[in-house]
């Protein structure tokens, strides 16, 4: 059924209701029929595992830490040559005030 066609309140009232039944009878019917295949999906493709302590495994700081470090290097790449140049740099025993004369130590 083409999205346009959802458009109309009457045509997707007719698609709920002919996908989702209102019987609870035949919901479980259905749903018997369709869970051995959607939970063995389910259990190929979001499968986690626990760890010692009882909770699921968190493995996604793998995922972020390639992005992390690019962010990182780049950051670092972006700011350390400012941060070099704008460091002052020793001249000696005279130094230079900030109205630009030269002053003995």
């Amino acid at each position: 059924m083409p999205r346009a066609e959802l458009e109309n309140p009457q045509v997707l009232e007719q698609a709920v209701a002919a996908l989702w039944p209102n019987a609870p009878q035949e919901l479980r019917y259905r749903l018997d029929q369709r869970d051995p295949l959607l939970r063995r999906a389910l259990e190929l493709n979001y499968h986690r595992s626990y760890d010692l302590n009882g909770r699921l495994t968190d493995h996604f700081w793998m995922i972020d830490l390639p992005f992390l470090t690019l962010f990182w290097v780049e950051f670092l790449a972006r700011w350390y040559p400012r941060a070099a140049a704008a460091a002052p740099t020793p001249s000696g025993s005279s130094s230079r005030s900030s109205t630009g004369m030269t002053c003995s130590a």
